[in-house]
């Protein structure tokens, strides 16, 4: 994935319907889909809030994680960082559960199954993404070993 052009898709910022639904559901998180073309290749974009940001007006992710066909990447805004950390190990960084994310629509739940070409409605979408993470993960690291 080239990092430059992922940079340039403008940032979904969240609003003040998200913050009163994140001050409803008591969440940790909120996250945001977006879906673009990058290369020639779907690409599915996550942007990750912060609900206390968010109730604080301050509506700027803080990390996007980028898929495409065999491939993922987390983007942290604020350090301007690049990393291939699933959602399990960003729970350990940020001490809150990473499993209380918010998808505010069906919509955006919608799209993340469609991504993954999911059509059993029953699955939730955060372990759809953890999945599909764990997946992509495991395929780079058996091709790092086939080709050493």
């Amino acid at each position: 994935m080239k990092k430059a052009l992922l940079k340039k898709i403008p940032v979904v910022e969240a609003g003040i319907k998200d913050k009163q639904y994140m001050e409803l559901c008591r969440q940790n998180y909120l996250m945001k889909v977006q879906k673009a073309t990058v290369a020639h290749k779907r690409t599915l974009i996550l942007n990750l809030y912060d609900a206390e940001n968010i109730i604080k007006e301050q509506y700027q992710p803080f990390c996007r994680i980028f898929f495409s066909n065999r491939d993922f990447i987390t983007y942290f805004i604020k350090e301007n960082r690049w990393s291939i950390k699933t959602l399990d190990i960003l729970e350990a960084e940020k001490g809150k559960f990473i499993s209380q994310i918010a998808i505010r629509t069906y919509k955006e739940k919608r799209s993340i199954q469609q991504f993954f070409h999911c059509t059993d409605d029953a699955v939730d979408s955060i372990q759809l993404i953890q999945i599909e993470q764990q997946k992509r993960k495991a395929e780079k690291s058996l091709k790092r070993k086939k080709e050493v």
